[in-house]
């Protein structure tokens, strides 16, 4: 059993994932007290026993010094603008994993990410910061994944691929070795990417992916 933290945990979102990563926290007895912040009036009072409140603006008045904060937010867009927030106050933003992921020892990670149940994590592989490596998702070795992206359920990235900030991967997706996914690009569940995407803000999608637009 882990010693419990003598810092709190606060949860930054009420939407589903705050469940994964609620979960997820308490399953791992780090903390004795944990709190969900949402971002309008909550329509629920406790979420997994969890405490829940409308969140203050004003980051500072929750002490940076005595939290830990855990990014509970699935779209990159708003998860980075929290992060940045976040940033402002030298907030402390610790990683968390699940106990069933799976993280070679030669890997390199960031803060702030939220690496979930049955991820694995290769050999020499890099996480940035802020990523979310969701349920059952693959990344092969000595792949680079930057910032603010999310990878879905159970979503299959090949060795030696580059990731470039803000980028979605959808659930059950395949990306195939050695190749470069740019800046804020989508690629659609179930799709097969074969070929880099070299332009920023695309969507790709289909089996093999295709170009579809720009977003």
């Amino acid at each position: 059993m882990n010693k419990p933290n003598k810092k709190r945990a606060l949860i930054i979102g009420a939407g589903g994932h705050s469940r994964v990563v609620a979960s997820m926290i308490i399953s791992q007895k780090k903390y004795n007290f944990i709190k969900i912040l949402d971002f309008t009036k909550p329509k629920e009072k406790k979420i997994l026993n969890i405490d829940v409140e409308k969140i203050n603006h004003n980051l500072e008045v929750y002490n940076p010094n005595i939290h830990d904060f855990y990014l509970a937010i699935g779209d990159n867009s708003k998860r980075e603008k929290w992060w940045k927030k976040l940033n402002k106050i030298n907030a402390s933003c610790p990683s968390l994993i699940s106990d069933s992921a799976f993280i070679e020892r030669n890997s390199d990670i960031g803060n702030g990410n939220i690496i979930c149940a049955k991820s694995y994590l290769g050999v020499l592989s890099r996480l940035g910061d802020n990523n979310i490596l969701n349920t059952g998702s693959i990344i092969d070795h000595e792949t680079t994944i930057d910032n603010n992206c999310h990878i879905a359920p159970g979503s299959i990235i090949a060795g030696r691929v580059s990731i470039k900030n803000n980028c979605f991967i959808g659930a059950g997706s395949v990306v195939k070795e050695n190749l470069t996914i740019s800046e804020y690009s989508i690629l659609g569940a179930g799709s097969i990417l074969l070929s880099s995407i070299k332009k920023k803000k695309c969507l790709f999608a289909g089996v093999p992916a295709k170009f579809k637009r720009e977003i």
